[in-house]
């Protein structure tokens, strides 16, 4: 049994030679796969295979991997927007590449009494207004010490409610203006590089697109 084992080996060996062997190899078709010259007959257009030194290949591949952020700034006044808009053009970010986003807000009147002398004359002046039924509350800020008695989104309701007050004998107050409109401006740029991002200054600030 271990005779006819060992002949069997050496014929399989026999036989993996005859047809590795390149005379009786080549005429069978066999083994060319792996010959060079018919590598380089399958190859298609080698001419245009280019190899790229270590410092374009590194550019190349950062160009193909370069991640384009989303950012935002605001809300922005007039004067932070209009210092946004000549940051970014420092950057080399156009206004086609961003869009702003704008609010109008409006603004707030009162009817104010004041600025009294001290608190001890402003709370005489509350309970005088209070014995001809005229509603008031202490005032904010930097109009205290004084009293508001109304508040109004539009300046002409703050004149005709004036205008009400002094048939009731309310003679010293006048029309204050809380909070004057104004206009909110945000940015967002879509597509920044990283470039345009290392560019843009610091102020505004500048964060992810929500």
């Amino acid at each position: 049994m271990l005779r006819l084992f060992v002949i069997l080996l050496l014929l399989a060996n026999l036989v993996w030679w005859a047809l590795h062997w390149p005379p009786l190899a080549e005429p069978l078709g066999l083994g060319a796969d792996q010959r060079e010259p018919q590598r380089q007959a399958r190859q298609v257009h080698p001419e245009r295979v280019e190899l790229l030194p270590p410092a374009r290949a590194a550019s190349a591949a950062s160009g193909a991997t370069e991640v384009m952020a989303c950012l935002e700034a605001g809300p922005l006044d007039d004067a932070a927007f209009a210092q946004a808009r000549q940051g970014m053009a420092l950057a080399g970010i156009g206004p086609e590449a961003w869009v702003e986003l704008r609010r109008e807000l409006p603004g707030s009147w009162g009817l104010y009494m004041g600025r009294f002398a001290d608190a001890e004359q402003q709370k005489r002046k509350l309970e005088e207004l209070q014995r001809i039924n005229v509603t008031a509350e202490p005032a904010p800020g930097a109009l205290a010490p004084g009293l508001l008695l109304g508040r109004y989104t539009d300046p002409q309701q703050a004149d005709a409610a004036l205008q009400r007050l002094q048939t009731r004998g309310v003679r010293t107050a006048r029309v204050q203006v809380l909070q004057a409109p104004t206009v909110e401006h945000r940015l967002r740029i879509e597509r920044a590089s990283s470039a345009a991002r290392a560019r843009l200054p610091a102020t505004p600030a500048w964060r992810d697109c929500r």
